[in-house]
């Protein structure tokens, strides 16, 4: 990114002079270079870190909405840019923390491992997604997602506070059952071990690809509906409203006209090929590996190289692009386990009481630790809803299990 070097305002109509801007702007523009000039001199003592980085980041965009302030024709298209919100993390980690901590008794700290999305990025995101679904999320660490945390988060009956919001949150009566031998370290490892075990390794990944402690990401809170035929779409929970998924025309794209989010492959929605001969390589694997099993053909109906996910990814960067504003590095990929949980305790009762599964983005581990092929289900309200995780092979399609996205970000 180039950085500005100065705080003079940028582009703008070199015909409309000072003297003619109204009060409301020159207040406003006058306000905004102040600002600027705090960012720029937080920047200068943090050069040397990410931290330096993102604030030069957050410096040019104050200047973008000086730029269109300078163009406004009235003191009203003022006022709206100046009151447009993009996501402050910081904010989000104490509302989270204070919420977990009165309903769930939980005293966690959430260090945001980027601190904001500006107002401009964030409407570059929502030209994809849509105004109002993503919402902001940060996750705990592998070790804040410790036994009191799972406890508290995936109860055996659903406590006060689930009941008085009316939310299905509960673990499956299998989360106690001795998990199978290929899965356990110890002996006596229950599934709900392995699981937990599982998402605290998804954790450690999401930890690893980002700026701090604490990961965070725009998640979708779109309404999952209630399993009809197969054919139900997302956006109400009875499913029949087929605009309001805005998936829709990729899903088309990559599966064939009247594709939704249901009856699709983890490999299918998450796998990206280079060419045709790298495709028909790893088709060729993943037939082996189900004759090896005697579980039949490997079915993968995708028609395009390119994964969902790939191609939501490259849509919303070819906005930022046309926008010409400053980069915001994230991957677009399935939604981790840990917060369909979250989002769903904390902010959404509604999900947790369909009768629908979501895929997850997390691969459950083997004895080893090791990728067992398998990966993480959520949000069946017949068996645990916010609370439910189960799991099915990564090639598994299923009519009855759709999917959310996430958009994570990375350093």
């Amino acid at each position: 990114m180039k950085t500005p070097e100065a705080k003079s305002l940028p582009g703008g109509n070199p015909e409309r002079t000072k003297d003619q801007l109204t009060e409301a702007r020159q207040a406003a523009i006058k306000n905004l270079l102040m600002a600027y000039d705090g960012i720029m001199a937080e920047a200068e003592q943090h050069k040397a870190e990410a931290r330096g980085l993102s604030l030069l980041e957050q410096a040019e965009g104050v200047l973008n909405k000086a730029e269109r302030v300078k163009a406004a024709r009235t003191a009203e298209e003022v006022e709206a840019i100046l009151v447009e919100r993009g996501v402050d993390f910081r904010t989000t980690a104490k509302t989270q923390a204070a919420k977990l901590k009165e309903r769930r008794g939980l005293n966690l700290e959430f260090v945001p491992s980027a601190p904001e999305i500006s107002p401009e990025q964030l409407a570059a995101i929502n030209e994809f997604f849509g105004s109002g679904n993503l919402e902001p999320l940060v996750l705990p660490t592998p070790e804040q997602f410790n036994t009191k945390y799972a406890e508290a988060m995936y109860p055996a009956a659903e406590s006060a506070d689930d009941e008085a919001r009316g939310t299905t949150n509960h673990h499956p009566s299998w989360w106690k059952q001795a998990a199978e031998a290929n899965y356990q370290i110890t002996p006596d490892e229950t599934w709900g071990a392995v699981y937990v075990r599982s998402m605290q390794a998804e954790l450690l990944k999401l930890q690893t690809t980002s700026h701090g402690a604490n990961p965070v990401i725009l998640q979708e809170s779109i309404q999952k509906p209630n399993y009809i035929d197969g054919k139900q779409s997302y956006g109400t929970i009875e499913g029949r409203e087929f605009d309001k998924d805005p998936l829709i025309p990729i899903l088309q794209k990559c599966f064939g006209i009247g594709a939704k989010r249901f009856g699709h492959s983890h490999d299918e929605l998450t796998i990206t090929f280079a060419n045709d001969a790298e495709k028909q390589s790893f088709l060729a694997e993943r037939q082996q590996e189900y004759t090896a099993k005697g579980w039949g053909d490997y079915t993968f109906t995708r028609q395009t190289l390119e994964s969902p996910l790939t191609l939501v990814q490259r849509q919303i960067k070819r906005v930022f692009k046309d926008k010409s504003l400053p980069a915001l590095k994230f991957e677009v990929r399935l939604a981790p386990a840990i917060s369909f949980n979250l989002q769903t305790v904390l902010d959404h009762p509604e999900n947790s009481k369909i009768n629908t599964w979501e895929w997850s983005a997390d691969t459950i581990l083997d004895k080893n630790s090791e990728d067992s092929g398998f990966r993480l289900n959520v949000g069946n309200s017949d068996v645990g809803g916010a609370g439910n995780v189960d799991s099915d092979h990564r090639g598994s399609h299923s009519v009855n299990r759709g999917f959310r996205l996430a958009v994570v970000l990375v350093k």
